[in-house]
């Protein structure tokens, strides 16, 4: 009965430790990293901006549909960094 107990322990504190894991190797949503890139929460990234994020700058022009020099965050979403 010890033994069993001792597994049922083990087992239960093997899968908290296994969801808690798998929680922080979740990566941010697409509309989080946007909103840490836009610092001064204008609503867009601008391409000062955008170079915060690894490949996004060389990105940025075929993104900005609209040609205004900015992203929102429908264009940031076609960049592929979600």
């Amino acid at each position: 009965m010890k033994l069993i107990t001792t597994f049922a322990i083990s087992l239960f504190f093997v899968s908290y430790a296994l969801a808690a894991d798998e929680t922080s190797i979740n990566p941010l949503s697409t509309s989080e990293k946007f909103t840490i890139l836009d610092t001064d929460q204008d609503g867009f990234i601008n391409m000062q901006e955008a170079k915060k994020l690894k490949g996004l700058p060389e990105k940025f022009i075929a993104a900005d549909t609209d040609k205004d020099g900015k992203l929102v965050l429908s264009e940031f979403t076609i960049t592929g960094q979600e």
